[in-house]
């Protein structure tokens, strides 16, 4: 994949530098969906959607596309690679929407993630997982991978390394607010607990975007 991704980078990076609407940013991005298309690295949705797989994967990227061309500004070139960020997105995001609004009229669908309360998953030390990625570890790789970069951004103030990634990720760890506190230079607790409390309120419509 290495031939495709010299080339998807300077396309996205070209898209980035011209105003929406342009011709020029148009015609990057033109270029960069058709070499997507051809380099055979897009993912495939699970095979679980069983008799509704085909479509599934072609609404899921046809998606993935529209969305890139309305979005190519959220990429972020020092993060990874634009097949990668591709594939988050169809893995985490567009897949799962293209299944959902597939079966409006009341099939089973995937799992669904309650995020009322991340204090509320279960200790992935401990849990015995499914052969398929249970939605806790796809919650990690969210946090972990931060595609839009606003989880790490997101700070106890004057307190860069005290982040939401981070704060969540060790509640998710199964580590208790006094450990967290020791962690981060010993910053009180209710602080950490009231920055965590208001950040989970303002990510839930995020994390049900990519998750939900």
């Amino acid at each position: 994949m290495l031939e495709f991704d010299e080339q998807l980078r300077p396309l996205a990076l070209t898209a980035q530098k011209h105003p929406p609407l342009s011709k020029e940013r148009q015609k990057a991005l033109n270029q960069l969906i058709s070499v997507l298309q051809q380099s055979g690295g897009l993912c495939s949705p699970n095979r679980t959607y069983g008799a509704q797989y085909p479509e599934v994967k072609d609404e899921g990227r046809s998606r993935l596309f529209k969305y890139i061309c309305e979005n190519i500004d959220k990429y972020n070139a020092d993060k990874g690679e634009v097949l990668q960020w591709a594939n988050f997105l169809l893995k985490m995001r567009f897949y799962i929407e293209a299944y959902r609004d597939l079966n409006t009229e009341g099939q089973s669908r995937p799992p669904r993630l309650s995020l009322d309360d991340l204090d509320n998953l279960p200790n992935p030390q401990i849990r015995i997982e499914p052969p398929e990625e249970s939605m806790s570890q796809e919650l990690r790789r969210l946090l972990e991978e931060d595609p839009e970069n606003v989880f790490k951004t997101a700070h106890v103030q004057s307190h860069p390394k005290a982040s939401f990634q981070f704060i969540a990720l060790q509640k998710i760890n199964g580590y208790a607010w006094d450990e967290i506190s020791q962690q981060l230079h010993n910053i009180p607790v209710p602080t950490l607990s009231s920055f965590y409390q208001r950040s989970l309120k303002k990510f839930i419509p995020f994390f049900r975007d990519y998750l939900s």
